[in-house]
């Protein structure tokens, strides 16, 4: 379960206003080693994340010792105890045991291995919301379609989302799970408005029901908040960590249950494939990349997950300039339900439009147009400062 004290303390503890001080409210930037061009108002690490320096420093060092003996690397396990401490270092982070955590490329690759690889029986279901990324979905329809098992999508009422509880987000799935439901896939946090989903308790509510495998797609909460995956029951628990942990790009991670590994074969097999019985079968497609192990594990040393309370200080800020004339507020407003993700209309105007207003000044957020929504999707890292988002607001009327 998330640390539901961390996301109430967030601005309780520190104070928003002590947070927001230190954070640029003059317009002083504050870019703490990050590669943006100068101008670059970057909201958009809810779609691809923003890598440190100093872990793109590691990448590049890590690629250069690989290959003055790759044999060595790659096959001959020189790396191997380095590795084992970073697969370690990783699994504490989020909670996990460290020999049910795989090293994927994204939370899609995990997904699919769901998708085709379960013990799937003709009359099985596969349920999920239209809050769902396309990339937790299209893979359980493509396979369905080939395994012979069902999925079915139901709309979340995603206009109702300030006004929602965690009650009501539970109520939500739990009204829509049938005998044959196998399966409920959700996301963590969702990358369209943001909610942060009372993980834990939808677990249990989906057990009493009859549900055996919960699937849960965090690409948008790893390294945007502390999470615990042990105290949550989920079988499979997916992020790709480009985004919020800011590793580099196509690097992964997934943490199985024991039901799942028990149940579940590898997308791709291999000569050694026989040799694991544990989450590591998931990882073994052939030559690979060892150091992406050693590169993400530098990201994770950052602990990015710990800048959870000044992120949500400028979501805070969102919301408040979004209260004002001109705009509407589109994400949760409950304590626990909020995350640094805000979606904000601007009364009148499509969204693409402001996205094209905008970016040659330099902004980049996500333009979404779809469920009745026509949304800027304001995504902050504790690299944004508060007069990045006072711009955001001044720009997008003028």
């Amino acid at each position: 379960m998330t640390d539901r004290r961390t996301f109430l303390k967030a601005g309780a503890a520190i104070g928003v206003g002590g947070v927001l001080a230190g954070m640029g409210v003059a317009g002083t930037e504050r870019r703490d080693g990050y590669l943006l061009e100068p101008g670059m108002i970057y909201l958009n690490h809810a779609s691809i994340g923003t890598a440190h320096a100093s872990v793109l420093a590691a990448r590049e060092r890590l690629a250069r010792e690989a290959e003055s003996n790759p044999w060595l690397h790659v096959w001959a396990g020189a790396w191997e105890e380095r590795i084992g401490a970073a697969r370690t270092a990783t699994a504490e982070m989020i909670g996990a045991r460290a020999d049910r955590l795989a090293l994927l490329r994204t939370t899609t690759e995990a997904m699919n291995i769901a998708a085709f690889g379960l013990d799937w029986k003709p009359g099985d279901e596969v349920l999920f919301s239209s809050l769902n990324h396309t990339g937790a979905t299209a893979c359980f329809e493509h396979a369905g379609r080939r395994l012979g098992y069902s999925t079915r999508r139901f709309d979340f009422p995603i206009l109702d989302t300030p006004g929602l509880t965690p009650d009501d987000v539970v109520s939500i799935y739990i009204d829509q799970i049938r005998p044959e439901t196998r399966a409920v896939v959700f996301p963590h946090v969702d990358n369209i408005v943001g909610i942060n989903y009372p993980v834990a308790r939808l677990v249990r509510a989906a057990r009493e029901r009859g549900v055996e495998y919960v699937l849960v797609d965090a690409a948008q909460a790893v390294g945007m908040m502390p999470v615990d995956v042990a105290s949550m029951g989920v079988d499979l628990y997916a992020t790709s960590a480009h985004k919020w942990l800011q590793a580099p790009k196509v690097t992964g991670l997934a943490a199985f249950s024991d039901r799942f590994i028990k149940h579940a074969e590898p997308l791709m097999v291999t000569w050694g494939q026989g040799s694991w019985s544990d989450a590591r079968k998931y990882e073994d497609w052939g030559t690979h990349d060892p150091a992406a192990w050693l590169v993400v594990h530098e990201a994770v040393k950052r602990r990015p997950d710990r800048d959870l309370a000044a992120r949500m200080a400028l979501r805070d800020r969102i919301e408040e300039r979004a209260g004002g004339r001109g705009f509407t507020f589109r994400s949760p407003r409950h304590p626990e339900l909020r995350t640094p993700i805000a979606a904000v209309e601007v009364d009148g105007v499509q969204s693409r439009e402001v996205f094209a207003k905008l970016r040659p000044e330099g902004f980049c957020f996500r333009a979404f147009r779809e469920q009745g929504l026509t949304t800027c999707r304001l995504s902050v890292n504790a690299a944004n400062t508060v007069a990045e988002v006072d711009r955001f607001f001044e720009r997008a009327r003028a």
